[in-house]
């Protein structure tokens, strides 16, 4: 693997062939500087240029070839190279050892996949693999944060903006893995995936994942100006992708607006769906405070009472603080007549204290 990376390097630097790949970086302004650092490569057009350098003059075996994933191997028997010509991008473990590669298309009229991965293999998980967490660990561990886009050139052109605390999941999925793994290293999460239904859905299922290892999830907030795609903004707008990068909210704020946007919080039928939508969500918010704040928000948007929310709430086992039973409640003498009053916002602070 190591060996396809500094030969896919090879051709794209140094090589004749790979001056249609340099032209297309060039034009999306990627950096002679960015290239090295990330060991961008080149794959050639034919169908056995790796397959002849790994078996034939490395001498590795056809075997070890098919394993790492480079090289497929037909139902006829016949090998052949997985990546053609594609632009080339090293996927590195933490520790910075290549474990696959991610090829691009140049040509955005082809009709092939416009990304292929390395299949999992042995060493290559995708669940476990944050494109250029590696590289920029340095940036990433001293903002005690990152950045999380969607692809490698997101990475890329954010680096050039001077946004160096930032990783690319392969998908749209944050994992177990992947939040094990930057719980050793950063205390905040900043996601930035599309505002679409499946970049919503991921956010949420980050919140469950994040929840164990304590790390605080935000959302980067683009403002009026709408969700924009990372490299477009870093690229002709850098200032604009910093100011971004430093202005993010609270994944519960990011979600209470995506459900009010995709429904309409003046009729009942809106209301009824924006609450089925956010109480499994809000439910997952530990601290009574916080889960205060939001609810009390929320009941302001749909224009209703907070306490109506909060039984409707309930409804979807958000029981309250003051009628959750404690965990030993069966050995505790009953409770005095006070505590059956309505509590107030003082006391309620009082007993979160």
């Amino acid at each position: 693997l190591n060996l396809s990376r500094e030969y896919f390097h090879y051709l794209l630097t140094e090589h004749e062939v790979g001056k249609k790949a340099m032209e297309y970086l060039k034009n999306r302004g990627t950096t002679a500087e960015t290239i090295k650092v990330f060991q961008l490569g080149y794959a050639l057009p034919g169908w056995d240029g790796l397959l002849k350098y790994l078996t034939q003059k490395k001498k590795y075996s056809l075997a070890d070839a098919q394993a790492s994933g480079l090289i497929i191997k037909a139902q006829g028997g016949r090998s052949y190279d997985r990546f053609r010509d594609r632009l080339m991008f090293p996927l590195t473990d933490h520790r910075g050892r290549v474990v696959g590669f991610s090829g691009r298309v140049l040509d955005s009229t082809t009709k092939e996949a416009k990304y292929i991965n390395t299949p999992e293999t042995l060493l290559y998980h995708k669940s476990q693999l944050l494109f250029g967490f590696s590289q920029l660990y340095q940036e990433i561990r001293k903002e005690n944060e990152v950045v999380i886009v969607e692809g490698e050139f997101d990475v890329l052109s954010s680096a050039q903006a001077h946004v160096n605390h930032v990783a690319a999941v392969k998908g749209s999925a944050l994992t177990e893995e992947h939040m094990r793994l930057l719980s050793r290293t950063v205390e905040r999460v900043l996601l930035c995936f599309d505002t679409d239904s499946a970049g919503i859905e991921a956010t949420r299922r980050a919140i469950a994942v994040a929840k164990p290892f304590g790390i605080e999830l935000r959302v980067l907030d683009f403002g009026d100006e709408g969700k924009k795609d990372p490299d477009d903004l870093a690229r002709l707008h850098p200032q604009k992708w910093r100011h971004v990068v430093k202005s993010s909210i609270s994944v519960y704020e990011f979600l209470i607006r995506a459900s009010l946007n995709e429904h309409d919080p003046a009729t009942p039928e809106g209301k009824r769906k924006i609450v089925d939508q956010l109480a499994p969500v809000m439910s997952q918010i530990s601290h009574a405070v916080e889960k205060e704040y939001y609810v009390r928000k929320l009941a302001e948007a749909l224009n209703v009472k907070e306490s109506a929310l909060t039984a409707d709430l309930q409804k979807f086992g958000m029981v309250s603080d003051k009628r959750r039973p404690s965990r030993d409640s069966a050995t505790q003498p009953a409770a005095d007549s006070s505590a059956t009053q309505p509590s107030t916002r003082r006391t309620r602070l009082e007993q979160y204290v």
